[in-house]
């Protein structure tokens, strides 16, 4: 009798870690896949003899602004407002720390990079990989996405399998480019405010309202989102969403 009233439970417990152990394969699967599309042909033009500009022009950027700064005299000033600076920051301090393990050679002197293109090179692949960094986390971050927004984990693999093969985020984390970084934060902010409106929780309000601030910071397009923070606290918690509103500002 005993053993009739278990069985089931039991082949339910398996059926639900079965279920749960594919869903983490999956998961890996795809990260794996996000991985590999965002890593592949990510060297495409990069400088080389004879063609000291990378092919995306944009790419020159982060770099100029970062050589207009002065660190050590605690300028950190961009003297640059045409785009936010925030993801700037971030790439001049992964240079910063490869430089330190001896990853790169960082030099202020462009002659230095003239006679040694491949050095310069180096500068834009580290740039680089911190976008596939960004896609990667990006791609994670679509799976709890998904499954918020489905309400169930099968939807976030699939939320997180479409953006890993999706051939505009791929391509984009091939060069030193804002948009993957700005898509984490929106995503991040958008997870937030789903969390908040489903739970009534300030913590997921704030962590919206922080990761719409850093994704204004880092593309002037993202600004529409603090909307979408505004809702979430005016709904989520019936009060003012100032608060919550001038914290992601």
């Amino acid at each position: 009798f005993d053993a009739g009233i278990m069985a089931p439970r039991v082949c339910q417990v398996m059926k639900a870690h079965t279920r749960s152990l594919l869903i983490r394969v999956g998961l890996f699967l795809v990260l794996a896949a996000a991985l590999f599309f965002r890593s592949w042909g990510i060297t495409w033009g990069l400088p080389k003899p004879g063609r000291f500009t990378t092919l995306y022009v944009d790419e020159y950027t982060p770099l100029w602004v970062l050589h207009r700064m002065n660190p050590k005299a605690g300028d950190f000033n961009p003297h640059y407002a045409h785009n936010p600076t925030f993801f700037y920051y971030q790439v001049g301090a992964v240079l910063e720390v490869a430089s330190k393990v001896g990853a790169i050679s960082l030099s202020n002197d462009k002659d230095y990079y003239l006679e040694h293109p491949k050095r310069y090179a180096d500068l834009y692949l580290t740039g680089r990989l911190l976008c596939v960094a960004y896609g990667a986390a990006t791609t994670l971050l679509l799976f709890f996405l998904g499954k918020q927004v489905t309400g169930s984990e099968a939807g976030g693999l699939l939320a997180s399998l479409f953006y890993a093969v999706v051939p505009v985020s791929a391509i984009q984390s091939h060069v030193i480019d804002t948009s993957i970084p700005a898509s984490f934060w929106l995503a991040l902010s958008a997870l937030g405010s789903l969390k908040a409106l489903d739970s009534g929780s300030r913590h997921w309000l704030y962590v919206a309202s922080v990761a719409a601030g850093l994704s204004f910071s880092t593309k002037y397009t993202s600004a529409p989102v603090m909307l979408v923070v505004a809702y979430a606290a005016w709904k989520s918690t019936r009060r003012a969403s100032g608060p919550f509103l001038a914290l992601a500002v």
